[in-house]
């Protein structure tokens, strides 16, 4: 048995210029027996409609905001401890980024795919895709926890002030905070 995955790619522009679309979302697998039919399939592309064409920004202004802001404005999240990101800016591609169907998405996001080495004590520890969205509005909020302080302690039944400043220009307001804790979950 093997299976075929089909990438996509759309037109980015009124020019017409293909651009791949790449993501959890983003390929289509047909699983085919050695008999030549087919025995499944997996994946739903979303249908899509452009609205308007937008400016993004270079792959370097694109960059500049995870030296900023590090992996908080990455679409997918860096799985390893790392204290140096090292991009690749000959590689780096334009594409959408679609999340899977499960995910909620109304709109894809543009981004520039990075071949990014990841260092920890400037020891090589993965070098992987990452996906920056290419303007700021598709990027995400960035917070900052103004209250409670970290390392804060409260007692069973004390009232807990919650409180935090959103990063200006990056995100699409409104925003929506949930609060969570790594003992108690959601707050």
């Amino acid at each position: 048995n093997t299976n075929v995955v089909w990438a996509r790619q759309i037109p980015a522009d009124s020019a017409g210029t293909l651009v791949s679309v790449a993501g959890a979302g983003a390929r289509l697998k047909v699983y085919i027996a050695k008999d030549g039919s087919v025995m499944g399939g997996m994946g739903n592309w979303r249908n899509i409609e452009a609205t308007r064409e937008i400016q993004v920004n270079d792959s370097q202004t694109t960059w500049s905001f995870f030296e900023r802001y590090g992996e908080k404005v990455a679409v997918e999240p860096v799985l390893v401890d790392y204290d140096e990101a090292v991009p690749n800016y000959d590689t780096a591609t334009q594409l959408y980024y679609e999340y899977s169907a499960q995910s909620s998405q109304t709109e894809l996001i543009p981004c520039w795919l990075f071949q990014v080495d990841y260092y920890l004590n400037k020891e090589l520890v993965l070098t992987a895709d990452t996906f920056i969205p290419a303007e700021q509005s598709y990027l995400p909020p960035v917070v900052e926890i103004i209250k409670p302080m970290d390392s804060e302690i409260f007692n069973y039944g004390d009232l807990i002030g919650f409180d935090c400043q959103v990063v200006e220009g990056l995100g699409t307001p409104p925003y929506r905070y949930e609060w969570n804790s790594s003992a108690d979950g959601l707050l």
